[in-house]
């Protein structure tokens, strides 16, 4: 699995110009090697909520179709 800082990278490396706000659509890497099927036809945006540590994949309806935990957070 990819640390945090080398998915970064990797995420600006394949979304070279982006500016990454609200709208950009972006190309992301599956670290996993696996994804559920049903989540990826669903999904037609994200959120990410950083006081939660939480990134949100949303269906054409805004409902979460899945949910992405930060697993490299540390405790305080």
């Amino acid at each position: 699995m990819l640390n945090s800082n080398k998915h970064i990278v990797i995420t600006r490396e394949l979304n070279r110009g982006a500016k990454f706000q609200v709208g950009d659509e972006i190309v992301v890497v599956n670290v996993t090697g696996t994804a559920d099927a049903s989540v990826v036809k669903a999904a037609k945006s994200i959120e990410v909520v950083k006081s939660e540590h939480m990134l949100y994949v949303l269906d054409g309806t805004g409902i979460a179709a899945g949910r992405l935990p930060d697993q490299h957070r540390r405790s305080a």
